[in-house]
């Protein structure tokens, strides 16, 4: 597969029915499975089962505009202060931030993207933090502290959606 340079990120210029799953390192819980149905340097289809809330507890953003369809179940998430359970669709421009913070159900959601414009991190304090800084910040405070952490995509595979 070819491999393209994106804001400094490896990425895939084109990818065909790859999996994924988010997880917890710790405990092996999966809270988020991926099917990248199709990628594209101009958009991509993905589908998702949500199966817990973001474990992190700062708001995040993406690399791409969005728009999740759903196609089964609810969750809820708060998007810097307002908090919506989302039902059916949820539009977000790459600047949004939010978290997941309650799921109803199994969810699947159908998400279309745009093209990659930006690296994506989480934001501490309203200050913006590149995910892999993120994660190396809290990785130090987990060791110190014994907390559990969650591990950033990982393709897999054998796992279904």
């Amino acid at each position: 597969m070819t491999k393209r340079a994106v804001t400094g990120i490896q990425s895939p210029a084109w990818a065909f029915f790859q999996r994924f799953v988010l997880f917890n390192t710790v405990t092996g819980v999966i809270y988020l499975q991926r099917l990248r149905v199709i990628g594209t340097p101009w958009f991509s289809i993905m589908l998702h089962r949500i199966r817990r809330p973001d474990p992190d507890p700062d708001r995040h953003d993406h690399p791409w505009n969005f728009w999740s369809l759903v196609l089964w179940g609810s969750y809820e998430e708060d998007s810097g202060g307002v908090v919506k359970r989302v039902r059916w669709v949820n539009r977000h421009r790459a600047e949004d931030t939010h978290r997941i913070t309650r799921v109803f159900g199994p969810v699947v959601t159908l998400v279309i993207t745009g093209r990659r414009r930006r690296n994506w991190g989480f934001w501490k304090d309203n200050v913006f933090v590149p995910w892999r800084q993120y994660m190396q910040q809290r990785d130090a405070h987990d060791a110190n502290t014994g907390g559990t952490r969650a591990h950033p995509l990982r393709p897999v595979r054998g796992t279904s959606l």
